[in-house]
């Protein structure tokens, strides 16, 4: 290596005022790159109109493409989960330009980390509420909004007495539907239940996702009946919850991995097995696991 130490900002003898007048112009280029990324997000809105595409509208997909991009290209000190925040912040941010949007969060046991869980999800500058009405409330409202996000939680493994995730099970095609699990980047190791966020916009594949099916069966379908006859229609997944509908009728919700598209043929084959219907109420991302 040619030169002495000292002779650039970069040389183990640099001055502490050369070090931080480097960081200094450091910090103007970063802040001049996310100008620039903000203005092509303007032209992105700009050829999704021309395009007929909505504006606005999330692409959770594509945004686990960026992070799981950033996140393989990961190096140094700083820690991952600061740097999944700072792009978490900008793309959410990006996307309030584009159509500013809201985030609901069921406001039941668990809503505190529900909202730590959305807040870090979707950013400092989105707007946030705890969601009015209970459950039904929020599910009209979402329905009714496409624009705004709801959060609720994970389901309880031994089930629910009026589970959110039935009430998703619908022929309407503007219905809410799953779009992401939260936390999408945590520790290998980490606890806690976590969460679901659901919106009323198409499913978008990232390439490595989930997709949650709830399998209806008769009365007296136990569950591992009922998993035998989703897996004999092509459905299998690890069962996440269970629940009794007011009918009689059983129910289960299966993670079943990879994305399935809403049209495919093996979700019509519930009757021929024996089953009231297999529905899917969504599909996310798979999260970003790591260690500190």
């Amino acid at each position: 290596m040619s030169g002495r130490a000292g002779e650039s900002g970069e040389g183990a003898g640099s001055s502490l005022e050369a070090l931080r007048g480097e960081i200094d112009s450091i910090d103007t280029a970063i802040h001049e790159l996310i100008m620039k990324r903000a203005s092509l997000q303007d032209r992105v809105a700009a050829a999704k109109a021309r395009e007929g595409a909505p504006a606005g509208y999330m692409r959770p997909g594509r945004e686990a493409q960026i992070l799981r991009r950033i996140a393989a290209a990961h190096r140094g000190p700083y820690p991952l989960d600061v740097v999944m925040r700072v792009w978490r912040e900008l793309i959410s941010a990006g996307l309030g330009v584009q159509r500013p949007f809201r985030v609901e969060v069921l406001g039941e046991e668990g809503s505190l980390e529900l909202w730590d869980l959305a807040r870090a999800h979707f950013g400092g500058g989105v707007g946030m509420r705890l969601a009015h009405g209970g459950q039904s409330g929020l599910l009209l409202h979402l329905a009714a909004e496409p624009g705004t996000v709801g959060i609720v939680p994970a389901p309880h493994p031994q089930g629910d007495d009026r589970p959110w995730w039935a009430a998703l099970v619908s022929d309407d095609p503007g219905r809410p539907r799953v779009i992401a699990r939260l936390p999408f980047f945590r520790e290998a190791d980490a606890g806690g239940r976590g969460g679901f966020a659901l919106c009323a916009i198409p499913l978008d594949p990232s390439g490595a996702d989930t997709s949650l099916v709830v399998v209806r069966g008769p009365e007296s379908g136990t569950p591992a009946r009922l998993t035998e006859m989703a897996a004999a229609a092509g459905i299998e997944g690890e069962t996440l919850s269970m629940a009794r509908e007011p009918g009689g009728a059983r129910s289960l919700l299966l993670a079943c991995p990879g994305f399935l598209d809403p049209a495919d043929p093996r979700l019509a084959e519930a009757r021929a097995h024996g089953l009231l219907g297999l529905h899917l109420i969504g599909a996310y991302a798979d999260p970003i696991l790591y260690r500190r």
